[in-house]
């Protein structure tokens, strides 16, 4: 009489591992063909957020390997422990200008940028600080990339802030 065990063999998982290793390199390796030839790419940098009072102050950057036109980007604002904060307005640094904003988003925009590493280190101001924390997310935007690529982070308040 031939007995089973449930339990998988050494053999069973090295095979399985032997399968799963080019999968998990095909799947790594793919956000550096999502640009087509001629196409300019960029990655966002890590976004760091402070807090000042009722500002949050944002710096990340946008690396891009050719001059880009009709760049955009997105701030979206998402509170937990919110009680209606609100922007209230923004500002920012040449060569970035101000679109809008809404209730938790802004839009800056930019026509035209070099190659390279381009600072984004934009103002938003809040009509008030009664959130826990808030998770911030930077889209950028160009002409011929309308996907774009996203940078995001949280600030949570410190108990001793009001």
């Amino acid at each position: 009489m031939t007995h089973f065990s449930a339990a998988p063999t050494r053999r069973t998982v090295l095979r399985a591992a032997a399968w799963t290793a080019p999968a998990v390199t095909i799947a790594v390796a793919a956000p550096a063909l999502a640009c087509s030839p001629g196409t300019p790419c960029g990655t966002a940098g890590p976004l760091t957020i402070v807090r000042q009072g009722t500002v949050l102050r944002l710096t990340t950057t946008l690396t891009t390997d050719q001059a880009l036109t009709g760049v955009s980007a997105v701030v979206t604002l998402s509170y937990v422990g919110a009680n209606d904060t609100r922007v209230t307005s923004t500002t920012v640094s040449a060569p970035w200008a101000t679109s809008g904003h809404g209730v938790a988003s802004a839009t800056f925009t930019a026509a035209a940028l070099d190659r390279g590493d381009i600072s984004f280190s934009p103002r938003i101001n809040l009509d008030n600080t009664s959130f826990d924390s808030v998770s911030v997310s930077v889209t950028f935007t160009w002409a011929g990339n309308t996907q774009g690529v996203t940078t995001s982070g949280t600030y949570a308040k410190d108990a001793s802030l009001p």
